[in-house]
């Protein structure tokens, strides 16, 4: 999957003050597009080179490299990597054309980086909930744990069992 419709246009004479929000996993996801303008007239990206660098709210540099999909109409698209995304607040960044005449900067090009949740531990989903609610069966039934040394032992539907690293091994009924 790839998202590619945020398109801005930007100057190269003025901070372009734009912000795009991103959550901390979504490195790779959200790819959104820029056309480079000089005043109103399209940057020839023939020859060039364009690349994404900036600043984390850490203090710590960042630099990818950016596609670019139409030299003539200066349509580029900026990848947005797990190296933007990895430090939450807000990243201060600026896209660069480099060509043989030097640098062309467009600046005030900012990811906001929200917290995302792929480091949360799960409280509520349906399999979290059938598995609680079979637990709770197992504890409210009173069966006595048996033991066993591998679950290849653990053959009787009717019974919950103990491994050795003190797994639990019961069998749910599809309810």
């Amino acid at each position: 999957m790839k998202a590619t419709n945020e398109i801005n246009k930007l100057n190269c004479w003025i901070n372009n003050n734009i912000t795009i929000t991103v959550n901390r996993d979504e490195g790779g996801i959200k790819h959104p597009r820029f056309y480079l303008y000089d005043g109103n007239a399209p940057v020839d990206l023939s020859n060039a080179t364009v690349v994404y660098k900036g600043t984390k709210s850490n203090g710590s540099a960042v630099y990818t490299d950016i596609s670019i999909i139409n030299t003539t109409s200066a349509l580029v698209e900026l990848p947005i990597i797990n190296g933007l995304t990895d430090i939450r607040g807000i990243l201060k960044g600026e896209i660069d054309v480099i060509s043989e005449d030097g640098t062309l900067a467009f600046g005030g090009i900012n990811l906001n980086v929200m917290q995302g949740t792929s480091d949360k531990a799960i409280e509520a989903s349906e399999a979290f909930t059938a598995l609680i609610k079979a637990l709770n069966e197992v504890v409210s039934s009173q069966i006595t744990p048996l033991f066993a040394n591998s679950t290849e032992e653990c053959i009787d539907t009717t019974k919950a069992y103990v491994l050795p690293d003190g797994y639990i091994y019961v069998y749910m009924n599809n309810q």
